[in-house]
């Protein structure tokens, strides 16, 4: 990556939504070698801004951010699906606690949608204040990218942060390449890589699947290799089925594959399960019906609804080397990991 490809990326940043300043302060997570991490930290250099860096152990990320106190907060969708997911647990415990944080939501957004973003409404005093405290109270601007967020936990975060969420990631779906003076020049001392990823015409193919949105503006979907074509014909977009899975109150994690001479299967991860009170034969069939409801509810079309789920207690983390540093799935390990039960649910079903 070249000077000045991370020059354009901090620019993104700083203009027009976030001016640096001084008195920022940055929490850096992400691996250094990141490039996202990297513009955070050329901002931080340009402004004059303050970093610290996390404790090396992301299960106590919460309690660095309350320590730290950060004014920009870089992240990745699964930190901010799981802070959506905690929120509206709690309040779906009691029905008054569940109709005000409606309320405060659509409350909000109104203003929202009119770019006024605040901190000091009566719906942050009663509610929000207790979210923004749990990124440590001074957030003026939140960054995400690598996978999709979901329209519904972008509103929430814009709504009880009070701040700028800003996100980086249809029928339509098409692979994106680019091309400009400051974009990678190619890969050190790995020719074949390089070849790879740089046609002969300078054209970068970034590895990315995008949709055009109706003002004429690209919309990244997902990674190239985490679509699959359905013997139907129709492509999959494994992540997007995810996010919207991910709002199921049973699923903590989520992990949906297909097969191109088949149709979709799905593994997931249950933390909750405990909760149903039922065997897993019961649980596993009221799991799946709140899974299709839910992607029934996101617009999902048929051929992107599961047909069978497995239940895993186990979760899927970092040191078992099922999620990426960035905690996104690593598929191929998943794949291998879970090979027998994935034949299993083919077989089952008749496929």
């Amino acid at each position: 990556m070249t000077v000045r490809s991370c020059e354009e990326h901090t620019y993104k940043i700083n203009v027009p939504t976030f001016e640096g300043h001084y008195d920022d302060v940055y929490l850096s997570y992400l691996p250094l070698a990141h490039n996202f991490d990297r513009a955070c930290h050329i901002l931080m250099f340009m402004c004059g801004g303050q970093i610290g860096y996390y404790s090396r152990d992301i299960r106590l990320l919460t309690d660095d951010l309350m320590t730290l106190r950060p004014t920009l907060f870089a992240t990745v969708p699964r930190v901010l699906n799981r802070l959506y997911d905690t929120v509206y647990a709690e309040a779906n415990k009691s029905r008054l606690k569940s109709a005000l944080l409606n309320w405060a939501v659509s409350s909000k957004q109104r203003e929202i949608e009119r770019f006024v973003y605040r901190k000091d409404s009566i719906w942050d005093k009663l509610i929000f204040h207790k979210v923004q405290e749990k990124l440590g109270g001074r957030i003026r601007m939140v960054l995400t990218g690598s996978a999709p967020l979901s329209p519904q936990v972008l509103t929430f975060l814009r709504c009880a942060l009070g701040c700028v969420v800003r996100t980086h990631v249809c029928d339509c779906l098409v692979f994106i390449c680019c091309k400009a003076d400051f974009l990678m020049k190619g890969y050190y001392k790995e020719p074949a890589k390089t070849a790879e990823a740089l046609d002969a015409d300078g054209w970068l193919h970034t590895g990315d699947v995008g949709t055009w949105l109706p003002n004429g503006t690209l919309k990244i979907v997902d990674r190239k290799k985490n679509i699959f074509k359905l013997s139907q014909g129709e492509y999959i977009a494994a992540e997007k089925i995810e996010q919207v899975y991910q709002s199921s109150p049973f699923v903590s994690q989520v992990f949906v594959d297909g097969d191109s001479l088949k149709v979709c299967r799905c593994l997931q991860t249950i933390s909750q399960l405990h909760i149903l009170g039922a065997g897993l034969v019961k649980a596993k069939d009221t799991v799946l019906a709140d899974l299709l409801n839910q992607g029934k509810k996101a617009g999902l079309k048929g051929f992107e609804q599961v047909k069978d789920i497995y239940l895993e207690k186990d979760p899927f983390t970092v040191d078992n080397k099922l999620l990426t540093p960035t905690f996104k799935n690593r598929r191929p390990e998943l794949r291998k990991k879970y090979k027998r039960v994935l034949s299993d649910l083919y077989s089952r079903n008749g496929f």
